[in-house]
């Protein structure tokens, strides 16, 4: 039940699950999830933007993370890492938006 992303707030880290699982709320409502392997934050984490959604862990989880600030300043010092982090945040991100895209396929249509 612990918080790691509160909706309409910045990220105050990225998170790199590693182990069990978390759900993902818009207003309250489960929009869905997000298991072992899953970056959390990476939309916004770069750039302080607030969060789309809540992220909730769903039980005992391992998680490995970096606080934003602390991120945003290392990669200032090391662009190379840059390049290749923004790259992974990209893959990850259509992955994420694939999977939203397959949910609202599956729904019945609007009457």
């Amino acid at each position: 039940g612990e918080v790691l992303v509160r909706e309409d707030e910045a990220a105050p880290c990225l998170f790199y699950l590693a182990e069990g699982a978390a759900a993902i709320r818009r207003e309250g409502v489960e929009v869905g999830t997000l298991g072992p392997g899953e970056l959390i934050g990476e939309a916004t984490v770069l750039d302080g933007a607030h969060a789309t959604g809540t992220v909730v862990l769903a039980g005992n989880a391992r998680l490995w993370f970096i606080p934003a600030a602390g991120l945003r300043a290392w990669l200032a010092t090391h662009p190379d890492v840059a390049g290749a982090l923004h790259e992974g945040f990209a893959r990850a991100l259509r992955g994420k938006l694939a999977s939203a895209n397959t949910r609202i396929a599956d729904r019945a249509p609007l009457s």
